[in-house]
């Protein structure tokens, strides 16, 4: 990411995420500086079920108002110093319960990093697939988070025919569906 050396960049905000207006062509843009994430689809094989998350998510409550509750997959940023792996496991165990062994953890698109939206913001996403048995599953039905994150996710059990016609609010859960249809589900 930057440092904030280029010539004409000015930073405009500092929190979770930076606000840069910087040069660009004949003008200026504005560029929201973030830390690249990490989405984990995870299938529950013995159980033929998808396990999403429910969590309140400040965009979806900004624009559509109401509870803000958004169902998606399994998500976390690198801003720890994980590698890919880790971080698959790490946050499938705080926002889920599941234990997840390195093994089983398999990346799309070759782990590669890919731009949500490069004219706007600089975060990138590998998107990621785990396959686990019901016993690797905290079998307490719990909310489950960071708390000094300020994390409240609770599980969302789907079944394969729900999964295949849900209509997904989540371009990155999209993806992921799509991709576990046509590489995973015989049929």
């Amino acid at each position: 990411m930057s440092d904030g050396q280029q010539t004409g960049w000015e930073l405009v905000y500092k929190g979770f995420c930076q606000v840069w207006k910087i040069p660009f062509g004949k003008g200026q843009r504005t560029v929201v500086e973030s830390t690249d994430s990490l989405n984990l689809l995870v299938y529950v094989k013995d159980r033929e079920q998808v396990l999403l998350l429910g969590q309140p998510r400040p965009g979806k409550l900004f624009l559509e108002g109401g509870d803000g509750e958004s169902v998606a997959n399994i998500a976390g940023r690198f801003d720890k110093g994980q590698n890919p792996v880790e971080l698959a496991i790490n946050e499938a165990k705080e926002e889920a319960g599941i234990t997840i062994r390195p093994d089983q953890v398999e990346f799309l698109n070759n782990g590669s990093m890919m731009y949500l939206s490069p004219g706007l913001i600089t975060e990138r996403v590998i998107l990621a697939y785990a396959e686990v048995a019901a016993d690797q599953i905290d079998p307490n039905e719990r909310t489950f988070g960071v708390e000094g994150e300020d994390e409240q996710t609770t599980r969302v059990w789907v079944t394969l025919d729900e999964f295949q016609t849900m209509v997904c609010d989540d371009v990155r859960l999209f993806t992921l569906r799509e991709w576990f249809f046509r590489n995973k589900v015989q049929g």
